[in-house]
Order: structure tokens, then sequence, then C-alpha cells
């Protein structure tokens, strides 16, 4: 009997220190409940600011667009992998470079990236037939403003790189023999140059 009525009032004690439990642990719980919604937040803030620099520096300074938009990347119609941020990914991989020593100077200026943009204009190079037998010429003004970007990025002659494209020299042991390709050989020399300027990339 005494022990019943010491269980009793034991249980009655604990059960009066509940609100008062309530009330020290509220704020804790509160808080547990809270900071995953204030991290996602903050998180989508970041990722959202991100993107924006992204998108407005570097796009507007190498002069690119959509990704459905260019040749080299519109082939297999898969623009978005689930669950991956590019604009993240992307300047991730600008904060590792830093970490192992490329500076931000070199990312931009040395060609790093430079060379990435060139490649994705060199795709929307496209051609037409000259009048001439076997010749080529720029199809169009879109042909020809990814020509004079490619110039820019290159910083070489934009005469010159076209030449590159639509024509071909011939070395002989008494004099350079040059010749006009059709479109579908400008074509295969575009897509060769590109090819070499990608390989460049990793030979540094």
């Amino acid at each position: 009997m005494v022990i019943l009525w010491m269980y009793l009032w034991w249980m009655d004690g604990l059960l009066s220190l509940v609100p008062l439990l309530l009330n020290m642990f509220m704020p804790l719980l509160s808080l547990s409940v809270m900071a995953p919604a204030f991290l996602t937040v903050t998180k989508g803030l970041c990722e959202a600011t991100e993107k924006a620099i992204a998108k407005n520096e570097d796009a507007k300074k190498f002069k690119l667009g959509d990704p459905k938009t260019y040749h080299y990347l519109n082939q297999t119609n898969c623009y978005e992998v689930a669950n991956v941020d590019d604009a993240r990914e992307y300047l991730e991989t600008r904060n590792a470079m830093d970490i192992v020593g490329i500076s931000q100077d070199k990312q931009m200026h040395d060609a790093i990236f430079r060379v990435v943009a060139t490649i994705l204009h060199l795709g929307n190079i496209d051609f037409v037939k000259r009048n001439e037998i076997d010749s080529s010429k720029l199809k169009d003004e879109k042909a020809h403003y990814h020509l004079q970007t490619d110039a820019e990025l290159l910083m070489c002659d934009e005469k010159a790189l076209e030449d590159s494209l639509c024509k071909r020299v011939i070395v002989t042991p008494d004099e350079n023999i040059t010749k006009p390709l059709d479109p579908a050989s400008a074509v295969t020399s575009r897509d060769a140059l590109a090819k070499t300027i990608y390989s460049r990339l990793f030979d540094w």
C-alpha cells in the first residue's frame, strides 16, 4: 500500500513537470524544425545568385546563349541531367581551378573558357555552295556572326579564319596551292579544327 502511494505521488510530480519541460524545450524544438527550412531558403537564394552570375557575366562575355541553339550540344536533345545543377557545377569547377593554382585571370584570359566558347561557336558556322565548282561560303548572317565571334575569341583575323575553313592549302616543293572546299568538306574542316582546339586544352 505504501509502495503504491509512493508510486502515485511520483507520477503526479512527474506529470506536473510536463508543462515546465515543454516551456523549456519548445524553443529548441522550434529551432530544430525551422533550421531545415531556413537552410533550404538560403541555399536556394545562393543557387539563384550563382545562376545569375554564371548567366549574366560569363555567358555575355563569351556571347553564349541557350544550349539548344548550338550544333555540338543539340544532337542528342539532352540538355539537363536529373539532380545536377549546371550553374553550380560550373562555379565549383572555377573554384577548384583556383585551388590548384589556376587564377581567375588565367581562367578567363588564357583561353580555358574562351576556347570552350570558341568550339561552341565553331559548330554553328554553316556553309553553302558558291557559284564556282567545289567551293563554299558562309551560309547566312548567323554563320557570319559565329565566325566573327570566333575570330574575336581566338584573337585572329576573321578573313584568315574563314579561308582556313573554306579552303585547303596544298604544300608542294615549288609552291603552295590553295584549293577551295565544297560545303561538306568545309564542315569536315570546321569539325577537325574544333577537335584540335579541344584536344589542346589538355596538352598544356
